[in-house]
């Protein structure tokens, strides 16, 4: 289980690699070839998408914790839905 803080030093480093990315694709843009820009979408894709699985483990962690097992159970399978329908997006994208 992750502690507030650890959630918090978690999220920032998300943050900070999603701007980083951005930012790195922003700034070669000008200068690099069309693999390589897709290739640098791709990456910001799959991180997005691995941003808002790790979100939602944690949102379904925080309500077993504080609801149990049982009353969140509807809550996990609407997440592992939507981590689903992000893959089928990219792939879709691709």
């Amino acid at each position: 289980m992750l502690k507030r803080a650890e959630k918090n030093v978690l999220y920032a480093i998300m943050a900070t690699t999603l701007i980083g990315l951005t930012g790195m694709k922003t700034s070669l843009s000008g200068e690099t070839t069309q693999k390589t820009k897709q290739s640098m979408e791709e990456t910001t894709n799959d991180l997005r998408r691995d941003v808002k699985k790790v979100n939602r483990a944690i949102d379904n962690q925080t309500c077993e914790l504080i609801n149990g097992k049982m009353e969140c159970a509807a809550k996990r399978v609407k997440n592992g839905i939507l981590n689903g329908t992000d893959k089928i997006e990219d792939a879709v994208e691709k």
